[in-house]
């Protein structure tokens, strides 16, 4: 079972409310505004879990952005099955995920904890669309503006898997 979520965090979005989002930055919206805690477990494995430099556990629902996270994971698994390889850097504290095509699976490696776990590609892309809904309708929820961002807007009212790169059409 892969469960894929993030907890609302209220401080991201009142910050997120002081700016005029509809013009913000391409980057720091995806990267920097809507930084929350999330998880990502497949069975008994929690594979987004931070550690310090001794090695014992932070936290297992780590701050991360979860508009990149949505956007660039869900490309990056695509990645894996295409190409059979892919690599998702989750943020800027080297928190990063190796993926690797077997068959109709996808293997995933934490660099960061060294946990690896197998999962059906199929479950493992439903999981980052059904992630990346959630995030589309949270972010539209709470900033309905958001829709009209030059860059964002066609993913967050999901006309696109990503701004950058539909690959449905490819």
């Amino acid at each position: 079972m892969i469960i894929l979520e993030f907890k609302r965090d209220s401080l991201a979005m009142e910050k997120a409310k002081e700016i005029n989002l509809k013009n913000v930055d391409s980057t720091s919206l995806s990267r920097e505004l809507f930084v929350m805690p999330m998880h990502l477990r497949i069975d008994d494995v929690e594979l987004l879990e931070i550690s310090t430099q001794f090695g014992r556990a932070v936290t297992d629902w780590p701050f991360l952005p979860i508009v990149d996270v949505a956007t660039y994971g869900l490309e990056m698994v695509y990645d894996a099955w295409r190409n059979g390889f892919s690599e998702i850097w989750i943020s800027e504290t080297g928190l990063r995920l190796n993926l690797e095509r077997e068959d109709d699976k996808i293997t995933i490696r934490s660099r960061n904890r060294g946990y690896v776990c197998t999962v059906p590609y199929e479950e493992l892309r439903r999981a980052f669309e059904d992630f990346a809904r959630e995030v589309r309708g949270t972010l539209i929820k709470e900033a309905p503006e958001l829709t009209k961002h030059s860059y964002w807007g066609g993913w967050l009212r999901g006309e696109v898997k990503t701004p950058w790169r539909d690959w449905e059409d490819e």
